[in-house]
């Protein structure tokens, strides 16, 4: 029986574009990290806390976007859990039905990008959210 691949990852340099090579169970995956880089630099960004309350329709596929631009130190804000109707309009997927919504989105972009946001399963009660420790 053959054994299973760890997860690796290997920063190469093709063609002046970063890249990280991901080997997975096996899989090669490549991930382009900057592509976008003349409009958004996660670098730049910094350490900066971005708190996504909603991660219904349009809070679900923010966050996905936001993990694949390489954005980290984010909080996914829902109190609710995935329904049956959510399945056609947000990022989730039947295996997710019944999850509170910010566990199975957290779950699915560390599966889909790496990235592990945290999630809050609480309703957000309003009032402004201040970090004091940005670059």
């Amino acid at each position: 029986m053959a054994k299973r691949k760890k997860t690796v990852e290997v920063p190469v340099v093709v063609a002046a574009k970063e890249t990280t090579t991901v080997v997975k169970e096996g899989l090669v995956r490549t991930v382009d990290v900057i592509r976008h880089i003349t409009l958004f630099d996660p670098e730049k960004f910094g350490r900066r806390q971005v708190e996504i309350i909603g991660c219904g329709a349009i809070g679900s596929k923010v966050a996905l976007s936001m993990a694949k631009l390489g954005v980290h130190n984010v909080n996914l804000w829902n109190f609710d859990t995935v329904a049956e109707h959510n399945i056609s309009n947000q990022a989730f997927s039947i295996k997710d039905i019944g999850k509170p919504k910010a566990v199975a989105l957290a779950e699915l972009i560390k599966e889909q990008t790496y990235v592990e946001y945290t999630p809050m399963v609480k309703k957000y009660e309003g009032g402004p959210i201040v970090y004091r420790d940005w670059e």
